[in-house]
């Protein structure tokens, strides 16, 4: 169990030093600037289960919505 420990902290110390990642995002404060956004085409993303999507938050008159795409590293 203490190897196994050992071996998570030190893949843990070496990763950020072998793999580049974006800088991170903070939306703008301002209520009119604009957000950054990624094309959904461009990750291979269905535009009809998206168009899905928006439906079914209009439809439960939702306020807001996040999606977080989370990157397999291993």
């Amino acid at each position: 169990m203490k190897k196994l420990l050992l071996i998570q902290c030190l893949v843990l110390f070496l990763l950020p030093n072998s793999v580049k990642s974006q800088p991170l995002y903070y939306p703008p404060t301002s209520p009119t600037a604009t957000w950054e956004t990624i094309d959904p085409s461009s990750l291979g993303w269905c535009q009809t289960r998206i168009d899905n999507l928006y439906a079914f938050l209009e439809q439960e008159n939702s306020k807001g919505f996040i999606v977080l795409k989370i990157i397999k590293l291993f």
